[in-house]
């Protein structure tokens, strides 16, 4: 397997990877997210998790809640800020 390859595989793929929205069902609120911010949202999550292995496996002692906070609990400038990372760590691994 050559290294550019093995970089690969250390970052899912989000190709296929879109949700689905509900569009006139009772069963629920319409999502108006588009494929960008549902992909955006998939690689922030990605990120974040990451994050928060490598601050419980490396912190010293008892990190700050906002540390290791989920996602759900995440404010959305920080959400955007964990998404452009990802990409900037992709396009890095993927040069």
């Amino acid at each position: 397997m050559s290294a550019r390859s093995n970089k690969r595989s250390f970052l899912p793929s989000l190709r296929g990877k879109r949700e689905q929205s509900v569009r006139g069902s009772q069963e629920g609120p319409k999502d108006e997210r588009t494929d960008h911010e549902t992909a955006t949202d998939e690689q922030g999550r990605v990120f974040r998790e990451a994050w928060i292995a490598g601050v419980n496996k490396h912190y010293p002692g008892e990190p700050k809640s906002s540390y290791v906070a989920p996602w759900e609990e995440t404010p959305e400038w920080e959400r955007q800020a964990a998404a452009a990372v990802y990409i900037q760590v992709r396009t890095f691994v993927e040069s």
